[in-house]
């Protein structure tokens, strides 16, 4: 289990999130990985930790100049490099289900996606996702949740996958593969670009075969 001092934005850990996640101090300055051997890589917590680190390290480069550079003070303070420390802070905050966030200390703020709708169409072992927003506003991505029960109440264990839309629209594509013959119910939650975490969509269902 990771420690931390002053919870929920703490940028300072120890220790393993969800089998995940490492926390370390290398040559003086924090780091965070992935765990290379996870004692069980398919479980909830190793699934949403990776998503979410997934998503930290794709969109990191995507940030702009000012974005990035919001990060540098509290990175030089607790001697982080900028990139991990969004990746520490971030992280954290979606440990305790506060949405991430571009640029530090999050507003908490912005304008969700209007008029969304989503499609869960199952295949073969597979279950493709694609969510419409109407009206993009503030959204920076979308975070998916799967349950094997209905209804779905999203929370920090049953994240899949945060994918980024396409713009302009706010349309997001996931395909969740592969997946054991059943039914799968999901839901859905836009989060906007100041770390706000918007309500979250109808639920959708497939049966995969």
């Amino acid at each position: 289990m990771a420690t931390t001092k002053g919870p929920l934005l703490s940028l300072e850990a120890s220790g393993a999130i969800g089998e995940s996640l490492i926390f370390s101090t290398w040559k003086g300055r924090r780091t965070v990985r992935l765990h290379n051997k996870p004692s069980n890589p398919k479980s909830n917590a190793q699934i949403s930790t990776r998503a979410v680190f997934k998503f930290l390290t794709k969109s990191w480069e995507g940030l702009s100049a000012g974005e990035q550079a919001t990060w540098n003070e509290t990175a030089a303070i607790n001697n982080l490099p900028a990139y991990n420390a969004f990746l520490e802070v971030n992280l954290n905050r979606w440990r305790n289900f506060f949405a991430p966030t571009k640029a530090y200390p999050a507003a908490g703020t912005g304008t969700p996606p209007t008029s969304a709708f989503q499609i869960a169409a199952a295949g073969v072992r597979r279950v493709n996702i694609t969510i419409v927003g109407i009206a993009a506003n503030d959204l920076w991505a979308w975070a998916i949740f799967r349950s094997t029960t209905t209804p779905v109440v999203p929370n920090f264990n049953n994240l899949i996958a945060m994918e980024l839309p396409a713009a302009p629209s706010g349309t997001a594509y996931h395909e969740d593969t592969p997946l054991e013959a059943g039914t799968y119910y999901y839901n859905f939650q836009a989060f906007t670009t100041t770390g706000s975490l918007c309500p979250k969509l109808t639920e959708r269902s497939a049966t995969v075969v």
